[in-house]
């Protein structure tokens, strides 16, 4: 599933994104916007987001914030870091803008989650 920097559809419905450093906050946020805008996302889409290769900081910038709340559920990849404070700061500042935010350690994890969400919603 490793695609960094780009966001990767899975199976319909449900998209995958790797916040891995290589961009900045601003860059995702726009790769998001364009991304949804482009491919005409529908609102109960789900995104997985690969955060275990990041070290955001609380400052997010508002177009990936902003992004984040079209979709109807996000599983977010703390990887096996989920000791580090910055980590669980960056995913809580996700869930404050997305309800729908779970956490977990494997993408195989956030995977099966994923599939389960969006078979409940149909």
């Amino acid at each position: 599933m490793k695609d960094s920097g780009h966001i990767k559809k899975i199976v319909d419905g449900i998209y995958h994104l790797i916040l891995d450093n290589t961009h900045d906050c601003r860059a995702y946020g726009k790769i998001l916007t364009d991304y949804i805008r482009q491919n005409h996302l529908p609102p109960h889409s789900i995104l997985i987001l690969d955060g275990s290769a990041n070290d955001c900081s609380m400052l997010c910038n508002d177009d990936f914030l902003k992004s984040i709340t079209h979709f109807y559920a996000i599983a977010y990849i703390l990887g096996d870091k989920t000791t580090e404070r910055t980590k669980w700061q960056h995913a809580r500042l996700i869930s404050e803008k997305n309800i729908g935010t779970r956490y977990f350690n494997t993408n195989e994890d956030a995977f099966n989650w994923s599939v389960v969400r969006l078979e409940a919603l149909k």
